[in-house]
């Protein structure tokens, strides 16, 4: 389930996930960072994981499309849980954009490094994901299979880790 927090405003979509996310929760969640895109150029995320259990396999295909259709709009990424494995999920995405993990007991730390400013001039996101934004664009059931590629390797390394709760 997703709840969106009073911290919406501007280009920040404040989101709290709890249970397991849904293909609903996407259709609620996908117009809004959209929208903040299209007015603002670029999107802040503050996502407070309370409970979360992961994704139904629709949601991960609409997260894995989300992210696919908006490489380098996503400014930064606040991410704050408690679990080792959502640790783990966010350093995945490092290479792709800017996103950190903090902590429950850092969650003013969390909304301070969001509404930190830029510094003019820096690019959103990691410059090489304009080359691969234009392949996406470009071939996009090639990106999406290859994506689909990399989150089965994602998951078999959960459960090799022993990761019961790991998101499918």
């Amino acid at each position: 389930m997703i709840e969106f927090l009073p911290e919406c405003q501007g280009n920040v979509v404040a989101v709290r996930a709890s249970g397991q996310l849904t293909h609903e929760d996407y259709e609620q969640f996908r117009p809004r960072v959209e929208e903040a895109q299209r007015r603002h150029g670029s999107v802040r995320v503050l996502m407070e994981l309370d409970d979360f259990h992961g994704w139904t396999v629709g949601a991960a295909w609409d997260d894995l499309k989300l992210g696919l259709a908006h490489l380098g709009q996503f400014e930064r990424c606040a991410i704050v849980g408690d679990r080792a494995w959502e640790r783990w999920m966010v350093a995945l995405g490092k290479p792709f954009f800017d996103v950190e993990f903090f902590d429950r007991s850092q969650a003013a730390q969390a909304r301070e490094w969001l509404r930190r400013p830029t510094l003019p001039g820096t690019p959103v996101g990691r410059p090489w994901l304009e080359d691969l934004a234009g392949m996406v664009r470009r071939h996009p059931v090639a990106a999406v299979l290859i994506g689909l590629g990399l989150l089965a390797l994602v998951a078999e390394a959960g459960r090799h880790r022993g990761l019961r709760s790991f998101p499918t």
